[in-house]
């Protein structure tokens, strides 16, 4: 019988469980990787005011040029790791490339907002034509995405850090730290870019934090959920 893991204890070879060596570069389909964790990416100011992230995959980076509009780095925030807080007005734009037609996955680690009466965006598409979102209906716990069609999830519970996995499409798939959490149709916007923490327009903002966010212009196989998630919850410390 073959031994579950290797001599050197490096890497599994049992395929349905996931490898400490595993990172996103392994992924198919890469299009972007923005850890938010890794400050040799980073470029921020002697406020820690951010004005850029390199895509680790060797994409475009996201970038803020604006001093107002430029996010907090905070230092050892989450499970030790640094993170990024979105205040109100901050975002992280990439307005020259996207992944494409859908389906297409965004999957990554963020603090989820309490309700405040107002609605908090996470990310969005660049143009009404080419939206694609995730965000906190107000006070209600409703958390939708959209991309052309909506759909939404009545939810009190994830006010808090978690992982996500999100496959937009015409059979989208929502999954939560590991668990199936909505499916729906988010329709058949093309993404031509990404601005990080607010809404295309820059008026509804996600005003919380993020840690890492990894997309995929495709869809994430079944054991690349897996492994994303075990990626993400032994880094993060989510559930």
């Amino acid at each position: 019988m073959a031994p579950l893991f290797n001599q050197n204890f490096l890497t599994w070879s049992n395929p349905s469980i996931n490898r400490v060596s595993w990172t996103p570069d392994d992924l198919t389909n890469k299009y972007a990787w923005y850890d938010f964790s890794d400050l040799s990416t980073i470029t921020k100011d002697g406020s820690n005011r951010v004005s850029e992230v390199t895509d680790k995959f060797g994409g475009t980076s996201i970038t803020q040029s604006t001093a107002g509009e430029q996010p907090l780095w905070l230092s050892a925030d989450q499970n030790g790791k640094d993170v990024i807080e979105f205040q109100a007005g901050d975002h992280l734009d990439n307005e020259s490339d996207g992944a494409g037609s859908v389906p297409n996955t965004i999957s990554g680690v963020m603090l989820f907002p309490d309700n405040d009466g107002n609605r908090h965006m996470a990310w969005n598409g660049l143009g009404v034509s080419n939206r694609f979102f995730f965000e906190l209906q107000g006070t209600s716990d409703v958390w939708s995405w959209f991309g052309g069609s909506n759909f939404t999830k009545t939810d009190s519970t994830v006010h808090q850090w978690n992982s996500f996995n999100f496959v937009y499409g015409s059979s989208a798939v929502m999954e939560l730290n590991g668990s199936s959490w909505q499916t729906g149709n988010t329709g058949t916007h093309s993404w031509t870019g990404i601005r990080v923490g607010i809404d295309f327009d820059e008026v509804i903002d996600w005003e919380s934090k993020i840690g890492e966010l990894i997309i995929q212009s495709g869809t994430s196989t079944a054991q690349e959920k897996i492994d994303i998630y075990n990626y993400l919850s032994a880094k993060w410390g989510t559930p």
